[in-house]
This record gives structure tokens, sequence and C-alpha cells, in this order.
């Protein structure tokens, strides 16, 4: 991964109940602006549930952080806006989707960020063979022996880093990256770890529009690694983002 040398606005990073970092955009249907991102940075999820094809996923939270610090970057400075699910209406979530959008009551275009439409989701049949996730990686915080504090994340924001995925695993093995509503990207960056994708869930997946919603990752360990010329390499879990209109649909 690397870090963008200006921030393209397409993605802003997120505090779930002053502990979940992560990463969430912005989405309009005809009547409401949502902020979306993965439905486990907030509920409990089990990948059991979702609607997955083919493909076999064991991941499970079971915290409940229904509190949000939006974090939004304004010239020199940065906004933060608070929001609370259980103090609003009109979040759309479904138990067989890792996905929920909140709706906020702020323009995201009035600090330049981009507010992504049902008119620019891309098929990803017909993407390229690459797409970019574009997220805020960084670790849960705070630690168990410190405080959150609002203004010290505030200032520490940085921007963010691009994930570029190969839609099909390269080497001599088809892997299978029909999964449904989930599809499977590959980062073949030597020496990522799996830990440095921490606080990509919920980034957008950009082709040549909205793609998907990053979810998790997982290491591939191919079964021969000369064969392939690499050891390991990371798989990316994304959500079509063409379940969108029809998951936040009135």
């Amino acid at each position: 991964m690397k870090q963008s040398e200006t921030d393209p606005k397409v993605s802003c990073p997120i505090v779930c109940s002053e502990y979940m970092r992560a990463s969430g955009f912005f989405f309009a249907t005809a009547t409401q602006t949502y902020l979306v991102t993965a439905r486990h940075n907030l509920l409990p999820t089990d990948s059991s549930t979702l609607a997955i094809g083919q493909a076999a996923l064991e991941y499970e939270t079971e915290d409940f952080l229904p509190r949000i610090d939006i974090y939004l970057q304004d010239g020199g400075s940065c906004a933060r806006y608070h929001v609370d699910i259980r103090n609003i209406t009109g979040v759309r979530f479904h138990a067989a989707v890792d996905v929920i959008g909140i709706p906020i009551d702020f323009n995201p275009q009035d600090y330049g960020y981009t507010v992504w439409t049902s008119t620019d989701i891309t098929s990803i049949e017909s993407t390229d063979n690459t797409v970019d996730s574009i997220g805020f990686p960084g670790y849960s915080i705070p630690p168990e022996d410190c405080e959150f504090d609002t203004e010290q994340y505030r200032n520490d924001i940085s921007k963010p880093y691009v994930v570029t995925l190969s839609n099909e695993l390269p080497g001599l093995l088809q892997h299978r990256t029909d999964t449904g509503l989930i599809k499977l990207g590959f980062n073949t960056d030597s020496g990522t770890k799996s830990s440095e994708y921490n606080g990509f869930s919920g980034s957008p997946v950009l082709g040549d529009g909205l793609a998907g919603i990053h979810l998790a990752n997982n290491k591939f360990v191919p079964e021969d690694p000369e064969a392939f010329g690499f050891d390991d390499i990371i798989s990316i879990l994304y959500t079509r983002a063409d379940i969108l209109p029809k998951l936040l649909s009135d």
C-alpha cells in the first residue's frame, strides 16, 4: 500500500464509540445522504450469515459501538461530526450484507468530499483488472491503559492510503472470485502484513467508478510458492457496490 500524495476526498476516517478505528464514504439517494461503512464496525456480525455464494468466511464480531465520530478535512483543520445510531431514524442495514448506511444531516460536498450516487456504480465485470481501496489504516484505539483523546486523534489524521488490488490471482491457480455479493481482490505487495489493513473496513473500492465496500482481509498461502513467485498474498474481501441502491432505498 502507498500513501496518497493528496487527499482525493473519496473517503474519510471514522471512530466508533471512541474505540473502533475505520473508514467510510458518502452515498446519496434521491432523498437522503448516508455515511456508508462496514456493518461489523458498529454492530455484531457473523460472516456465515452473509450472502456470499461459494466463499467460506470466518470473521465474527460481537461489539455494539453505536456512537460514530466522522472526521472531515477542512482546509488546514479537521471538522468532526458525531452521530449515534440509537438516536436517529432511517439507519439501513440487512442481516445478509456487511454494509450499513447511516443518515447524516450535513453536506460532505461543502468540504470537497465526493458523494457517490447510483449512476457512479461500476460493474465489476466491466472494470479493469485492478481496483483501489482508499482508506485510513490504523489499529483500534485507544490502548487499554489510555483514554481516547478526540483532539489528539484529530491532529494525527494523515492522508489516506491506497491499496491496489488485482481482480485475478497471479500465477497458475485460478482462484474463484465470483462469490455472489462479495468479491476478492489480491494485493501482491511483498512484505505486507495483515495487520496493516486494520482501519480499512468500510473504505470505498474504486475502479472506473464505485466498485465496492472494503470488508476484511485474509492471508492466502499458495500450495507451490516457487511456481507463484511469492510465499503468501493478502486477499481483500469487498461487497459489490451495486447492493447500495437497494439497501438504502426508502
